[in-house]
């Protein structure tokens, strides 16, 4: 899947700019993934376009990794709720 109106849930992210939107979040790591392996110094992120949570790709020692997925600044994600 590649467009938004198609119903994607996730967006990637390179340097600032929308590059790719993909429906699962497997799919979005990988391509996210592929995309930071061949431009090492870019900065990626695939984002959750339904509730705005952003998970970094991370480049370290000679390969690419996905990090925990953090809300992006203004949103906040519902946790656990208390008893």
């Amino acid at each position: 899947m590649d467009r938004k109106d198609n119903g994607a849930s996730f967006q990637i992210v390179v340097d600032g700019k929308s590059r790719s939107y993909r429906d699962t979040l497997e799919t979005a790591l990988e391509a996210g993934i592929f995309l930071k392996e061949q431009h090492p110094p870019s900065e990626v992120i695939v984002r959750d376009v339904r509730n705005n949570v952003q998970t970094v790709i991370g480049w370290k020692n000679g390969s690419a990794f996905s990090s925990d997925a953090i809300p992006a600044p203004g949103f906040s994600v519902p946790g656990p709720r208390s008893k």
